[in-house]
């Protein structure tokens, strides 16, 4: 068993960082031992609250991490704001160590705007999850509980399933073939390109390219923007939760009034 001891020092508000949205964490198992290389992935993490004030209280966020030689990034992203302090809510750029048995510890390098806060977190990451506490202390921000993630496989891959409107009724077969970027943006999130159509509604919607500049993943969060081309305004836009396995997409779309009909919908694509 591998145990996994993070400390993060963070010179912004960052305690709107932590809770989970649709993400169910798994259990690390001792017998399959997470290493160095394989820290360096897209998770997608939560925390619950024990304080007193905010006991039970759950909030989401993804890191990407990054491990190569001994050292560890990542960007924190929060997903939600947290619901008990008026903080601000910035990204927070994270550096540190990692040993061979998979120790961590990590510090803010960025300093967003906002009081400062110290942020710690220990756990134990294996076969994908990750397991542990955390507190913050400092600035607008006082609490501690539990954390726990699990690490996504990439988006990338074509995607098929139907969407119906909630306008008209009109169902829509869809194909989105997604691929997201090797490294997260200065906000931790994963750009994403690719493709997307829609058939058996409006004409303007049979052909869309993924608009590099509007389409990101971070942890589970997928938002996405589509044109006919990637420097044409935008026609339509999905977002949507990918499942822990990378296989199922849930969606909802919209369609700009500017080029085509408005209409908006949701469904489910499925990893092809």
């Amino acid at each position: 068993m591998r145990i996994v001891s993070l400390a993060i020092v963070s010179l912004a508000t960052l305690s709107t960082l932590f809770a989970l949205v649709g993400c169910a964490a798994v259990s690390p198992s001792s017998s399959d031992p997470i290493t160095p290389q394989t820290l360096t992935g897209n998770w997608q993490m939560s925390a619950t609250s024990t304080a007193s004030k905010t006991t039970g209280t759950v909030t989401p966020f993804s890191i990407y991490l990054i491990a190569n030689n001994g050292t560890v990034t990542g960007t924190l992203f929060p997903q939600a704001a947290y619901p008990v302090f008026a903080c601000p809510f910035p990204s927070a750029q994270l550096a540190g160590t990692v040993d061979a048995q998979g120790n961590i510890s990590m510090k803010s390098v960025a300093t967003p705007t906002g009081a400062p806060i110290v942020v710690t977190l220990t756990g134990l990451a294996a076969s994908g999850a990750m397991v542990g506490s955390y507190t913050i202390s400092g600035g607008c921000a006082s609490d501690m509980g539990t954390v726990a993630g699990t690490e996504l496989p990439p988006l990338n891959g074509t995607y098929n399933g139907t969407v119906t409107s909630t306008n008209t009724g009109t169902t829509m077969t869809v194909k989105a073939t997604l691929t997201q970027a090797s490294t997260p943006n200065a906000a931790g999130q994963l750009p994403v390109t690719g493709t997307a159509s829609f058939s058996g509604g409006q004409s303007c919607l049979s052909s869309l390219a993924v608009q590099n500049s509007e389409s990101y993943l971070y942890g589970t969060d997928l938002l996405t923007g589509l044109a006919v081309n990637p420097a044409a305004p935008l026609t339509a836009g999905f977002s949507g939760t990918l499942s822990a396995d990378g296989k199922t997409l849930s969606i909802t779309y919209d369609v700009s009034p500017d080029v085509c009909s408005y209409d908006f919908g949701k469904g489910t694509l499925t990893l092809q």
